[in-house]
Protein backbone atom coordinates (compact mmCIF):
# COMPACT_ATOMS: atom_id res chain seq x y z
CA UNK A 1 0.00 0.00 0.00
CA UNK A 2 1.35 3.55 -1.39
CA UNK A 3 0.94 5.26 1.99
CA UNK A 4 1.53 9.57 2.72
CA UNK A 5 2.07 10.11 6.59
CA UNK A 6 1.10 13.66 7.22
CA UNK A 7 2.52 14.01 10.52
CA UNK A 8 5.31 15.26 12.38
CA UNK A 9 7.22 12.49 11.92
CA UNK A 10 7.54 12.52 7.92
CA UNK A 11 6.19 8.99 5.80
CA UNK A 12 8.93 6.56 6.17
CA UNK A 13 9.54 6.95 10.03
CA UNK A 14 5.98 7.18 10.64
CA UNK A 15 5.45 3.86 9.43
CA UNK A 16 7.84 2.28 11.08
CA UNK A 17 6.77 2.98 14.18
CA UNK A 18 6.18 0.86 16.98
CA UNK A 19 2.30 0.16 18.80
CA UNK A 20 1.76 -2.55 21.16
CA UNK A 21 1.70 -5.52 18.77
CA UNK A 22 3.25 -4.68 15.62
CA UNK A 23 4.00 -1.51 13.67
CA UNK A 24 1.83 1.70 13.32
CA UNK A 25 1.29 1.30 9.50
CA UNK A 26 -0.15 -2.68 10.52
CA UNK A 27 -1.87 -0.91 13.08
CA UNK A 28 -4.21 1.65 10.95
CA UNK A 29 -4.64 -1.03 8.32
CA UNK A 30 -6.43 -3.17 11.04
CA UNK A 31 -8.80 -0.65 12.37
CA UNK A 32 -12.70 -0.52 11.09
CA UNK A 33 -13.72 1.38 8.68
CA UNK A 34 -16.35 4.20 10.87
CA UNK A 35 -17.43 6.48 7.56
CA UNK A 36 -17.08 7.28 3.97
CA UNK A 37 -17.47 10.78 2.41
CA UNK A 38 -17.21 11.67 -1.26
CA UNK A 39 -14.81 14.71 -1.37
CA UNK A 40 -14.48 17.17 -4.46
CA UNK A 41 -10.76 17.11 -5.69
CA UNK A 42 -9.98 20.33 -7.64
CA UNK A 43 -7.57 20.50 -10.73
CA UNK A 44 -4.14 20.53 -10.25
CA UNK A 45 -1.41 20.02 -13.42
CA UNK A 46 -2.36 18.01 -15.85
CA UNK A 47 -5.34 16.61 -13.68
CA UNK A 48 -8.83 17.36 -14.43
CA UNK A 49 -11.48 18.04 -11.29
CA UNK A 50 -12.95 14.53 -10.09
CA UNK A 51 -14.62 13.56 -6.78
CA UNK A 52 -13.19 10.93 -4.72
CA UNK A 53 -14.59 8.61 -2.14
CA UNK A 54 -12.87 8.32 0.69
CA UNK A 55 -12.81 6.21 3.97
CA UNK A 56 -12.41 7.27 7.79
CA UNK A 57 -10.41 5.19 10.35
CA UNK A 58 -9.63 6.15 14.03
CA UNK A 59 -8.42 4.07 17.03
CA UNK A 60 -6.52 4.96 20.12
CA UNK A 61 -2.80 3.56 19.77
CA UNK A 62 0.62 3.47 22.50
CA UNK A 63 3.27 4.04 20.57
CA UNK A 64 6.58 2.69 21.92
CA UNK A 65 10.02 4.87 22.42
CA UNK A 66 12.32 4.04 20.13
CA UNK A 67 15.45 1.85 21.15
CA UNK A 68 17.31 4.51 20.36
CA UNK A 69 15.85 7.45 21.56
CA UNK A 70 16.56 8.99 24.91
CA UNK A 71 15.56 6.98 28.33
CA UNK A 72 14.48 10.45 28.98
CA UNK A 73 11.50 9.89 27.51
CA UNK A 74 8.55 7.96 28.42
CA UNK A 75 8.55 4.22 27.75
CA UNK A 76 4.98 4.97 25.82
CA UNK A 77 3.18 7.09 24.83
CA UNK A 78 -1.15 6.96 24.11
CA UNK A 79 -3.07 9.17 21.39
CA UNK A 80 -5.29 8.63 18.95
CA UNK A 81 -4.65 8.04 15.37
CA UNK A 82 -7.19 9.35 12.39
CA UNK A 83 -6.64 7.71 8.87
CA UNK A 84 -8.24 8.60 5.74
CA UNK A 85 -7.95 7.04 2.62
CA UNK A 86 -9.00 7.40 -0.87
CA UNK A 87 -11.06 4.35 -2.04
CA UNK A 88 -10.77 3.18 -5.31
CA UNK A 89 -8.38 5.84 -7.21
CA UNK A 90 -7.70 6.35 -10.09
CA UNK A 91 -4.46 4.38 -11.25
CA UNK A 92 -2.08 7.46 -12.45
CA UNK A 93 -3.02 8.94 -8.35
CA UNK A 94 -1.48 7.64 -5.09
CA UNK A 95 -3.36 6.74 -1.87
CA UNK A 96 -2.91 9.62 0.78
CA UNK A 97 -3.57 8.29 4.16
CA UNK A 98 -3.19 10.73 6.99
CA UNK A 99 -2.38 10.43 10.59
CA UNK A 100 0.08 6.90 10.01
Amino acid sequence: MDEVGLGAFGDVRLQRLVVEGGLLSQHCARLPEQDRASLDVPPRGGRRARKALVGLRFGHVTLTRPAAASRDLPPNVALWVVVVNEIDPPPASSRCIGGC
